[in-house]
């Protein structure tokens, strides 16, 4: 049997452990791990250090990190608390600013039709693909807003919920447009794209296979007493349902992070997620393991050959973080009648950070062409 080479994947979860480490004792909160973690990478990477051969193991790792990564956004979706906001009698004007729901969909429509004139203008000077900036600048970072309305004390009130389920709305619907459009770009428009909808169908099969099985007492009883110690049955129920939809959506031939998300959103609407020993356990082999490996690999797989033309890119990188704060501040002028002004921008200003998902369609971007990798870099 060949030996297997454990060297760098020790290095890779020394940095992974000293960046937190290092970050808390400097007291630099400022910076988030990831983008530590990233410039890590470039540093152990083939054009600085180079202590980071190719490695196939390393590959499937990062790859099961950046899905995991997916999964937990879909995760920390709240579906039974956006259906229970719902409007039950006929919709007046004022439901759309007085509704969490109401207003959040209000927002992010918002954001994106202006998000196409914007991509339109960026295509006009720059040679990107019009769609796919125009469907990546409503993006929020649910990882960066989740903290700080939770530190600010604002999660449970309604500016906090509005935010919240605005954000959840626009990953949702950024994964599946994204997913979607990239589909017509690998395969054009024909019947096979239609097999998208399969997995929307898996998934209402699923819950519904799952809602009768947890009423099951024996079944019940089974989960409760396998969930811990050696048997860990949740975990490995968790992580063989995430493979199945990972390979559903393999099978209809769409992003592989579309099943990892539609996973994760099904999982939040069988776990309590204040008291969810999952919860914690998907946190820690996650956050512990998986998700830093893909993004330090993020920054050893990082061309800096390709900044030899970054000059070139400042315009457009500069363009995209403009359409960025547009897209995410202007629409915020519906939250001004509810929460006044400067709370609506200070909102609109949260809803514009961009961290992890904009990596993770930053390399769906470098896969299907749509940017270069000085665009990436």
């Amino acid at each position: 049997m060949d030996l297997i080479n454990y060297w760098p994947l020790f290095i890779i979860l020394v940095i992974a452990w000293i960046v937190p480490l290092l970050l808390s004792w400097l007291e630099i909160s400022k910076v988030p791990a990831v983008i530590v973690e990233i410039i890590m990478g470039v540093m152990i990477g083939p054009y600085v250090l180079d202590l980071v051969p190719e490695e196939e193991y390393i590959d499937f790792l990062a790859s099961t990190g950046f899905l995991f990564l997916i999964f937990l956004a879909g995760f920390e979706i709240d579906v039974n608390k956006i259906l229970a906001t719902l409007p039950v009698k006929k919709l007046k004007r004022i439901d759309f600013i007085s509704n969490t729901l109401l207003l959040a969909l209000l927002i992010y429509t918002t954001s994106l039709l202006i998000a196409f004139p914007l991509g339109w203008i960026l295509n006009r000077f720059f040679d990107v693909d019009l769609v796919f900036f125009a469907l990546l600048m409503p993006t929020v970072a649910l990882s960066i807003i989740v903290p700080i309305l939770k530190a600010d004390g604002e999660l449970q009130q309604k500016f906090g919920q509005v935010l919240l389920m605005e954000g959840a709305i626009a990953t949702i619907m950024s994964i599946i447009l994204i997913s979607l459009y990239s589909g017509v770009l690998k395969y054009g428009f024909k019947f096979e794209l239609l097999l998208f909808s399969v997995i929307f169908l898996v998934f209402i099969v699923t819950y519904v296979v799952g809602s009768r099985l947890l009423r099951i007492h024996v079944f019940q009883r089974l989960l409760y007493r396998l969930e811990h110690a050696a048997s860990q049955i949740r975990m490995r129920g968790t992580f063989a349902l995430m493979l199945f939809f990972v390979i559903v959506a393999n099978l209809i031939n769409t992003e592989l992070v579309m099943g990892a998300f539609f996973c994760g959103v099904l999982l939040s609407m069988f776990v309590s997620k204040e008291r969810s020993a999952l919860l914690f356990k998907l946190d820690g082999m996650s956050y512990g393991f998986f998700i830093p490996i893909f993004f330090i690999m993020v920054g050893v797989d990082l061309e800096l050959s390709a900044l030899a033309s970054f000059s070139t890119s400042l315009p457009l990188i500069f363009g995209i973080l403009v359409g960025f704060m547009i897209t995410q501040v202007l629409p915020t002028i519906f939250m001004i009648r509810v929460f006044g002004l400067k709370k609506a921008l200070a909102g609109g200003i949260l809803l514009s950070s961009r961290l992890g998902l904009s990596i993770a369609y930053g390399q769906i971007g470098l896969s299907l062409g749509v940017i270069s990798r000085a665009d990436n870099a």
